[in-house]
Formats: structure tokens, C-alpha cells, sequence
């Protein structure tokens, strides 16, 4: 498996040569999802087939899928998204798909948090040669002004370095906040204005102020403020990526809090701690299903899933999740859309 660092995705795809799967593996979902848009761009296939890990018969659908390709059709893209990691049990029917597509013609992703105990895999090097792996390295909260002002350099955006050690101290040192600010920013001042402390510090939106109300509505099951605060975001045109983002890294924080997966919880003390109660009592189970539902609202929200109303779809997402925390019991007929 040939490594790329997530930062250096953009000189591979410039490079030309692409490979025929890959595997992008972080804890980060708002990047993850970017280098996914930004594969899938480059890729330029004409067909495209999107499957959920979550699934029992996910690989295997995508597996019959990548095998509809041929020289002779049209390109196929084959996306496969697990919530969490991807198990050693998971990984020999990965290797089969990746076989599939190649024989076939087929362009792969598959995305997930990462390999679960992959020091203890004994075919962890088959994998390796059968898919080229993006990753996003874990950022020590030290480097991540750096990590900011390189990506805003990327972004085009003119950032001054006390205010990239300003953003990194207000995201609290995560490096999918800072994503979502320095693109808020660049919408806001454009490439031409030099941003600095001065602009950080006033006159910002508060839409990550926002998206945190409703995160601390949810962690304290309070279904009637959660919607109401759903209804504020969509009447003041909140960006929906934004919402998602939030609650995706909300419910894999809880994941990380039952040691399910590796997250990070950015959230305020309070909100840490109705999260913690709920994650003590939440069915693991129920929480993928959610994380897997928010990736489809993702992909609703770049308008890669047809005509749907995402806000309807976040309200059933949030319904299921309350619902699931007070009893016990995931509603799987809200997650059907």
C-alpha cells in the first residue's frame, strides 16, 4: 500500500498516474470528506455506486457492482464508507473488492477512521499492495498554527500567523474546526484581503456557536430545543456541511468515549460530560448507524444523493439519535432516506 500523506493528495492527483483503489483512513470526517470530493473530481468516472459499511452486505454489493465494469462500458466509481474502522474480519472481503475492480475497470474508494489493531493482522501486507493509502496523520495541537497557515497558503487565503495561533487556540486544537473556519474565511475576506488577529477577533459569524447549542440539546435528549435549534440553523442558513460535520464528530466523540474508536471531544465541559451518561448506556450499534446515516446526509447536502431536503433528513438523524438515548432503541425507519 503505497502511503500519501492527506496534505500531499493534491500533487498525487496533479501527478497524473492514479491508482485503481484507495483507502482513506482518519479520525477527521470534514477532511475525509474532501479528499473523497477531491478524488472522486479526478477520477472522472461517468457512474458512480456509493455503499455503507454498516451494512452486513455492503462489500459484497459493492463487490457485484465493481464487477459490472468492463473495458468496454462506461467508468464506474465504487465508494464504500464505514462509520468507524475497518476490522480484520472486514479486511479480506476489501482485498476481494479490490480485485473485482481491477478486473474490471472499476475505480474504488473506501473510506473509514482507520485499521483496527492492524499490528496484530496477519494480511495486513496484501493489503498493502492492493490499495494506495491517504491518510490523515494525527496533528499535536503544538503544530497546528503550522498546520493552518499551510492549508490557508493552499486555500489562497492570506492568513497572518498570530491569527493562525489564534484560530488553533479557539478550535482547541482540532484540525477539522480549523478546516471549516479557514474556509468560512476565505468566503468572507476572499484572496485579496490580508486576514489577521484583528479580524479574527471581531466580526466573526457564530455559526460554530450555533451548531454547539444544538450539539448540547442533543446531549442532554431534549428532542423539543434540538429541533427548534435545527429550525434556527436552516431559517439563518447555517451551512448544512457545517451541521453535519458537527454532529458526526459529536457522535464518533461518544464512540471514542465507550473506546470504540480513536476521537477527539472538543466539546464544552458540560457537554462532555451528558455525552459521557448517554455514551455509558447507548448500544455502540446504534451510534455507527447514526454515523453512517450522517454520511449520507453529507452526501444529500452536495447534492450527490438526488433531490432531498437535508434539514429533513438531519431532523430524522437527531429524532433517531434521542430516541435511541432515552430507550434504547434505534428507529431505523428515520434513517431510511
Amino acid at each position: 500500500m503505497t502511503a500519501i500523506d492527506s496534505s500531499r493528495l493534491p500533487q498525487h492527483l496533479a501527478g497524473g498516474e492514479l491508482a485503481s483503489a484507495y483507502l482513506l483512513t482518519g479520525s477527521q470526517p470534514y477532511l475525509q470528506a474532501q479528499d473523497r470530493d477531491a478524488l472522486r473530481a479526478a477520477l472522472a468516472c461517468e457512474e458512480r455506486s456509493i455503499f455503507f459499511g454498516d451494512s452486513k452486505t455492503a462489500v459484497e454489493d459493492a463487490t457485484a457492482a465493481a464487477a459490472t465494469g468492463s473495458l468496454f462500458s462506461s467508468s464506474i466509481l465504487i465508494e464504500l464508507l464505514y462509520p468507524g474502522e475497518v476490522t480484520q474480519t472486514a479486511a479480506g472481503g476489501l482485498l476481494e473488492l479490490a480485485q473485482a475492480a481491477r478486473d474490471n475497470n472499476a475505480r474504488l474508494i473506501v473510506a473509514c477512521a482507520g485499521l483496527q489493531n492492524a499490528y496484530r493482522w496477519k494480511d495486513e501486507s496484501r493489503l498493502e499492495q492492493s490499495y494506495t493509502r491517504i491518510d490523515q496523520p494525527e496533528i499535536d495541537a503544538y503544530r497546528l498554527p503550522g498546520w493552518i497557515e499551510a492549508r490557508a497558503r493552499r486555500l489562497g487565503l492570506k492568513l497572518q500567523s498570530e491569527a493562525a495561533g489564534f484560530l488553533a487556540s479557539r478550535t482547541e486544537g482540532n484540525p477539522d474546526m480549523a478546516a471549516m473556519e479557514l474556509e468560512m474565511l476565505l468566503l468572507r475576506y476572499g484572496e485579496e484581503r490580508e486576514v489577521g488577529l484583528a479580524e479574527m477577533q471581531g466580526g466573526g459569524d457564530n455559526s460554530v456557536d450555533s451548531v454547539f447549542t444544538l450539539n448540547a440539546h442533543l446531549a442532554r435528549l431534549d428532542d423539543v430545543r434540538a429541533m427548534r435549534a435545527l429550525r434556527h440553523l436552516r431559517a439563518t442558513r447555517e451551512p448544512e456541511v457545517l451541521v453535519i460535520w458537527s454532529l458526526m464528530t459529536q457522535f464518533r466523540a461518544m464512540l471514542g468515549m465507550q473506546g470504540r474508536i480513536k476521537a477527539r471531544s472538543f466539546f464544552p465541559a458540560s457537554t462532555q460530560r451528558d455525552m459521557r451518561t448517554i455514551a455509558k448506556r447507548m448500544v455502540s450499534r446504534h451510534l455507527l448507524e447514526l454515523v453512517a446515516s450522517l454520511s449520507k446526509a453529507d452526501l444529500a447536502a452536495k447534492g450527490l444523493a438526488g433531490k432531498q431536503d437535508t434539514w429533513i433528513i438531519l431532523e430524522r438523524i437527531c429524532a433517531a439519535f434521542i430516541y435511541a438515548g432515552k430507550y434504547g432503541t434505534l428507529q431505523r425507519g428515520l434513517l431510511r432516506f
